[in-house]
Formats: C-alpha cells, sequence, structure tokens
C-alpha cells in the first residue's frame, strides 16, 4: 500500500504521528515520533505531529471544535497528505483534508508492543533521543544550575508503582544505603527527576528521608534537589542524561531505562523488576547489591533504528 501510495505523491511523503489526547503517553509519543523520524532519515520521508494540545496552541480560534476538524485543518495548512499514521485513527481528518484513508496505512499499536512484536525486545523501546537533543538538554541543565558544575551529580528518575518489591519503608532503605555510598563524595547533588504519572507526595517524602539520612550520615555537602512533573518551566531532564555521573532508575520504566542508556552510561535500578539479560551485557546493576556505584561506559543498541527499519519493511516491502 505504501508503495503505490508514494508513487501517487509528486513532493516528499508525510508520515503523521497523531496522539488524540490532552496529555500522551510520554513513552508512546517519545517512541513514535523517534520511529517516524528514523524512517524519515534513512528513506527520505517527512515527519509531522499532532496532539491535542499541539493543535489548541496553533488554533484557538477553534476551541470549540472537534480534535479531527483541528486536524484537519493543520493538514491542509501543511499542504500534507500522509501516506502513514503512527497513533491514533484519524479517517475524519483526513477526509478534511483531501486524503482517501483507504491510501493511508495504520500502525496504531504502543511503544512496548511494537518493540516485543517486531525485535522480541522486552526490556528497551523505541524514543526520540538524539545526540543533538541530549547536547542541547545539557547545555540548558549548565545555564539553569551552574551551582552544580563541581558536584558530583546523582540522578534518580523516578517512576514509581502502586505497591513495592517487598521492601517496607522503601524511601528509608533507599537512602540509608545512598548515605552509605556517597561516604567519600566531596561535593555531591542528589536530583531527583519524577514522571508524569508520579505522586509528588512521595517524592517529597524521598527527598526528606535522603535528607535526615544524609545529615544523620554527616554528609553535609550533598544537597537534595527534587523536581516535579507537575512543575512549569525548566525540565531537567535530557540534561540529568548526560551531566549526571550516576543514573538509578526507581520502578519500572522501559522509556526512561531505554533514553539513560542511550546517553551512554549503565544504570542502576531500584524498586523494579531485574532483566537478567541487560545484568548480564553490564547495562543494569541492582542500586541495593552496589557497595560503591558501578557505573560505566556503554554503547546500548540502537532500538529505535531497528525498530524503524522492521516496520519500513512490514509497511512498504516494496520499497
Amino acid at each position: 500500500m505504501l508503495k503505490k501510495a508514494f508513487q501517487d505523491h509528486q513532493k516528499k511523503p508525510v508520515i503523521l504521528v497523531n496522539h488524540e489526547c490532552d496529555a500522551p503517553a510520554r513513552g508512546d509519543a517519545s517512541g513514535r515520533k523517534g520511529l517516524a523520524e528514523a524512517m524519515g532519515r534513512s528513506h527520505g520521508v517527512d515527519v509531522l505531529y499532532a496532539d491535542r494540545n499541539v493543535l489548541d496552541v496553533l488554533y484557538p480560534d477553534l476551541s470549540l471544535q472537534s480534535y479531527h476538524v483541528k486536524l484537519g485543518r493543520f493538514l491542509k495548512e501543511k499542504n500534507a497528505k500522509p501516506v502513514m499514521v503512527m497513533g491514533y485513527n484519524c479517517d475524519l481528518a483526513l477526509f478534511e483534508a483531501g486524503v482517501n484513508p483507504s491510501s493511508v496505512s495504520y500502525c496504531s499499536d504502543i511503544n512496548d508492543d511494537l518493540a516485543i512484536d517486531y525485535l522480541g525486545e522486552g526490556e528497551l523501546v523505541a524514543h526520540n533521543l538524539t545526540a543533538a537533543r541530549l547536547h542541547e538538554g545539557a547545555r540548558l541543565f549548565d545555564a539553569q544550575h551552574p551551582e552544580l558544575s563541581a558536584a558530583t551529580i546523582i540522578s534518580v528518575m523516578t517512576a514509581f508503582q502502586r505497591s513495592g518489591y517487598g521492601y517496607e519503608n522503601e524511601c528509608d532503605v533507599f537512602s540509608e544505603h545512598m548515605a552509605s555510598m556517597l561516604g567519600s563524595v566531596e561535593r555531591g547533588a542528589i536530583y531527583i527527576c519524577g514522571t508524569r504519572r508520579n505522586d509528588p507526595s512521595k517524592q517529597a517524602e524521598l527527598q526528606d528521608s535522603l535528607i535526615s539520612h544524609l545529615l544523620q550520615s554527616g554528609l553535609h555537602n550533598v544537597d537534595v534537589l527534587n523536581w516535579s512533573f507537575t512543575q512549569d518551566g525548566f525540565n531537567p531532564y535530557l540534561g540529568l542524561l548526560t551531566r549526571a555521573e550516576h543514573t538509578i532508575l526507581w520502578g519500572d520504566s522501559r522509556s526512561i531505562l531505554s533514553e539513560a542508556l542511550f546517553a551512554g552510561k549503565s544504570v542502576h535500578s531500584f524498586s523494579c523488576s531485574q532483566s537478567p539479560q541487560l545484568e548480564q551485557a553490564g547495562f543494569v546493576r541492582s542500586f541495593l547489591q552496589c557497595d560503591q556505584f558501578a557505573t560505566k561506559d556503554i554503547i546500548a543498541p540502537n532500538i529505535t533504528q531497528q525498530l524503524a527499519d522492521k516496520l519500513w519493511d512490514a509497511y512498504s516491502p516494496d520499497l
């Protein structure tokens, strides 16, 4: 189907990444964008991204109109006739833009399922990180936090679960072990960075617990910062992936794990299901099983490009 659609277009074809919701899941949104962009780079395809927030900003005059009306206008203004849609069905918007939906290929699987179905990969997923995005994230982080330039930064990426994995008083267990691992640091900063799904109150509990245990251990030279996804403005996430000497993932998040490994360093894990394959490869170490940080430089597999190649073969086998 894609081959004929490509032949019917005189200009460069378009892949539309469409998320018809107010707060698209970060993993699915970044995964689909990353896959579309990877196909675009490899095969000369333009990529457009749309979700409810993006279109509301673009078209405040259409605030009372349906999402599909806004998306149709967006496609018209871009003079875009997608040959492939990743994400949500948008037949009505395609009609609005003068595109026959039967000529469009849909890939609506979620990020986790795509990795499993096409690569047999149960641990890592696609994302839209690039070296350029990481570099820019680091630049913004340095501008926001000049006071941390001489500090050893430990990032705690929190994807809290509804229940733990057998740990009582998880925050205290984590904090006590952290204090024991930081005994020789001259100047440190623990930076808690939460996801959209986190309960900010648990992040605050973790911050209080860390401060208490650090003070009890005499570690007055270690600061504890806490950023919640509910805050507006600066987001330290990308900067931490590059600037943190050590990264700890609290909870199960295949997206955070994949992006952290892409940044080129191994990851410590806490309160999450452990992957024997990733541990054997040296990509992941259990935080509680380490007496000192065991971070090392790595080259993680490029899951995004591998999966993009598989999708391209599946949706356009004759190209």
